[in-house]
């Protein structure tokens, strides 16, 4: 089984090498791979040194799915590694991880109505039931704005992406809504319910849009 990981709070040559490791064209089981958003990741892999990631982790409650890597890790953390990255180590974390939450891949996808950007359906699968096909149809839509976006944005080894977003809206669920929404198209998203956390968060953390 193949397994989608997203990378967060990672740059530059730190972010290559991740890469790297979870893109290993050798044969094992598990496997991974790297996606650049966190709405359609089964694992993350993040930076435990940027106190910002670890709180948008927190707010997607992803943190029992996180191998974090540095000082910090969050209460509830399963995987803490410390630097220098050792790749197997991290190959022994996520593995570790999906042992113990037990999911197949794209499960996270799937509940966010993502599962046909997340994995393309086998030729011999059977049709999809009448009442599945709106949902097929928003997440075809939705792969083409992705697919737009993408052959638009800069080279994924930029140091601009992902890049950094901040959300304030009081409302939770429309928060969540819209961090969903720009996850999907690459974004790293920061949310917040209040103008004092949007303070301190554009004081800890490199954001280029609010």
């Amino acid at each position: 089984m193949r397994y989608r990981v997203a990378l967060e709070g990672f740059r530059g040559e730190e972010r290559r090498a991740l890469a790297e490791i979870l893109d290993d064209p050798r044969a094992r089981d598990p496997a991974y791979e790297c996606v650049d958003s966190l709405a359609l990741a089964d694992l993350v892999v993040a930076n435990g040194d940027s106190e910002g990631v670890i709180y948008t982790l927190e707010q997607r409650e992803r943190v029992g799915v996180t191998a974090f890597i540095g000082l910090l890790a969050p209460s509830g953390a399963l995987a803490h590694l410390k630097r220098p990255v050792d790749p197997a180590q991290v190959l022994r974390s996520l593995d570790r991880l999906v042992a113990r939450a037990g999911f197949e891949p794209g499960a996270f996808a799937k509940s966010l109505g993502l599962a046909g950007v997340v994995r393309s359906a086998p030729h011999d699968a059977p049709a999809a039931l009448p009442g599945a096909r709106s949902n097929a149809k928003a997440a075809a839509r939705r792969a083409v704005r992705r697919a737009q976006f993408t052959a638009t944005a800069p080279a994924p080894n930029s140091p601009s992406v992902p890049a950094n977003v901040l959300v304030l809206d009081p409302s939770e669920t429309g928060r969540e809504q819209l961090c969903r929404l720009l996850e999907v198209f690459g974004f790293c998203t920061y949310p917040v319910s209040s103008l004092a956390q949007a303070a301190w968060m554009t004081q800890t953390r490199e954001l280029e849009a609010a």
